[in-house]
């Protein structure tokens, strides 16, 4: 194992009813620009993004809009969900969670969540078309696999929280976690007085895992996440190291993130998007990643025929 690891408290795979095969060789893509993907392999690291800077909007409140829609299919059924939204969403009786923020007083330390993303499919045509720029597409994705990447983790400390998982996109399915959730609140806080526990076993929920839910419109992508959680007076602590919280520019805005050191053994693969100097940018790759101390890096370009 690299030498450079974070302690991390926990590492949990999130998918509902199914268990990752952690010995998986299975690669993630990152589909990114050609600055980007020097700057990745050059220095060995990838950035976790402050999910509130993403530019879906919905990233924070589409997990409480499927709890509402979830509760408006049950309207004589769990009673203790129905409740405990109303207290997260004191301000509107419609639970209009959309552009109403959740009162969580009862919540001791604020958490933060940075996201890094990849693609199950190294070959997607919607992917790349992020990448056109005057009619011609600029793009790369970088293969890494996920067991190297969780390998960067793997410590005792009680400051972070690592997730990883494919996002669900699909409402029935992510209807069925709720449904699970609901469940489970109903039994442990049914006819209790110590509203606050429920509450914030809700509101964590929700704040852990809704990098995780995205509305089917965007199921194109499919998405699987790798997740950072950590407490808010944590940050600080992570100025330099293998996990080092920074800053850049995006849109226009200083957006937070933090970078992540990993194992030269986590590259596997790098694909091309669709251009036409195929046999020359496959060379330059090769050359680039022999050169950075990467082994067995597989250059690959895309399938997918160039439209004029």
């Amino acid at each position: 194992m690299d030498n450079r690891v974070i302690d991390a408290y926990g590492i949990q795979h999130y998918k509902p009813g199914e268990k990752i095969n952690v010995k998986s060789r299975n690669a993630k893509y990152h589909y990114t620009s050609p600055e980007a993907l020097l700057s990745i392999i050059k220095n060995s690291t990838v950035y976790f993004t402050d999910i509130r800077y993403f530019n879906d909007k919905s990233e924070n409140t589409y997990i409480y809009n499927c709890f509402k829609e979830f509760l408006n299919n049950h309207p004589n059924q769990y009673s203790v969900l129905r409740n405990l939204m109303k207290d997260l969403f004191p301000d509107t009786e419609s639970l209009n969670v959309q552009t109403s923020q959740p009162n969580y007083p009862f919540i001791d330390k604020q958490r933060r969540f940075f996201v890094f993303c990849t693609c199950i499919d190294p070959d997607s045509l919607s992917m790349w078309n992020y990448y056109v720029k005057n009619g011609n597409y600029k793009g790369y994705n970088i293969g890494l696999l996920p067991t190297q990447i969780i390998k960067s983790f793997g410590g005792k400390s009680k400051d972070i929280e690592v997730l990883f998982g494919n996002v669900i996109y699909q409402k029935d399915d992510q209807l069925k976690e709720i449904e699970l959730v609901a469940t489970e609140l109903e039994n442990h806080f049914r006819g209790t007085r110590n509203k606050n526990k429920g509450l914030a076993a809700l509101f964590l929920y929700c704040q852990r895992y809704s990098a995780f839910f995205k509305n089917d419109k965007f199921s194109h992508e499919k998405e699987f996440r790798f997740v950072i959680s950590i407490d808010e007076d944590k940050l600080t602590n992570y100025t330099e190291g293998p996990l080092k919280l920074d800053f850049r520019i995006s849109n226009g805005i200083v957006t937070p993130y933090l970078a992540l050191h990993f194992s030269k053994k986590a590259l596997k693969r790098v694909q091309l998007s669709p251009n036409t100097e195929v046999d020359i940018s496959k060379k330059s790759i090769k050359e680039f990643c022999r050169c950075e101390g990467y082994k067995d890096v597989e250059v690959k370009a895309s399938t997918i025929p160039i439209r004029f």
